[in-house]
């Protein structure tokens, strides 16, 4: 039987047909309220969380709440973001939100081994993150994070550059065989011939001898120096051509040159000069 609310008179449902609605099925409410309860409130949400399966009301815990809502009555209030909000009110929410000053913002940057810390860069991250709203523990995720995968970053590029070196090597050693040591430093003397010190480790860092191309190339260099040149130490020391040496040493073999003259006070120091002309010219 169900009432017609219109007529006020009950009515019995057609058969086969339930006199509550489908999906209105009252559901059982087993909590055992307290006397004096109002009944308005009879199976609010918020009472559930204090109730066990047994229907039993856990008034110990119903206090604590109170209380603890209490103590909240009167701090200061936050105001959720909207689309509104000003970036003066985004820093007053932040600031309530728990964001310490800049001064006490306090992350680390945690650089993995063998990557060198970029200072500047942390500084202004940590200033960028601190004037968006996030607060230390989310900073650092983040920073840890990046650094991780700079770290990921340069391991795969180092295992890769490595297997890339030893690749070209390997190519060198099996075009020259026996002459490998002997090409390679051919291609030292060649740098050297055309750079300083300091230009020698920038080309170096930037691989000119990481590629079987680039030291076959100095390789040359140095060979044609060997081949087309006299001793090395005619053109280190005294700039001179080996067709300049030759004329230098003709000069010595004029009759009047102190040299031809051995009773001359400095014939014995033109002699010694003959002799590191010699050297100069043939290498010996």
């Amino acid at each position: 039987m169900q009432t017609n609310f219109m007529s006020g008179q009950e009515v019995t449902p057609p058969e086969g047909q339930s006199a509550v609605p489908t999906g209105q099925e009252p559901v059982e409410d087993t909590i055992q309220y307290p006397e004096g309860f109002d009944e308005t409130l009879r199976g609010h949400e918020s009472i559930k969380k204090f109730v066990n399966d047994k229907g039993e009301i856990n008034h110990a815990n119903v206090l604590k709440s109170y209380i603890h809502s209490q103590s909240l009555l009167g701090k200061d209030k936050m105001i959720m973001p909207n689309k509104d909000f000003t970036d003066e009110n985004w820093n007053e929410f932040f600031d309530k939100a728990g964001r310490p000053s800049l001064e006490e913002y306090s992350i680390e940057n945690n650089v993995p081994e063998g990557v060198e810390a970029d200072e500047e860069l942390f500084k202004n991250f940590k200033a960028k993150a601190h004037e968006l709203g996030l607060l230390p523990r989310q900073a650092q995720g983040i920073s840890d994070f990046y650094n991780s995968l700079i770290s990921d970053m340069t391991k795969q590029q180092s295992e890769q550059s490595s297997s890339f070196i030893e690749e070209q090597k390997n190519i060198l050693k099996k075009e020259w065989g026996m002459a490998f040591d002997k090409k390679i430093t051919a291609a030292e003397a060649g740098l050297k011939q055309f750079a300083s010190e300091e230009d020698i480790k920038v080309l170096k860092d930037l691989g000119i001898f990481d590629t079987a191309a680039g030291t076959k190339l100095f390789a040359k260099i140095g060979e044609g120096l060997a081949e087309d040149t006299f001793h090395e130490k005619a053109k280190g020391n005294f700039g001179m051509t080996p067709a300049e040496v030759k004329a230098k040493i003709e000069t010595f073999y004029d009759p009047s040159h102190p040299y031809m003259n051995r009773m001359h006070p400095q014939n014995e120091y033109y002699c010694s000069e003959m002799v590191k002309l010699q050297e100069m010219l043939h290498g010996e």
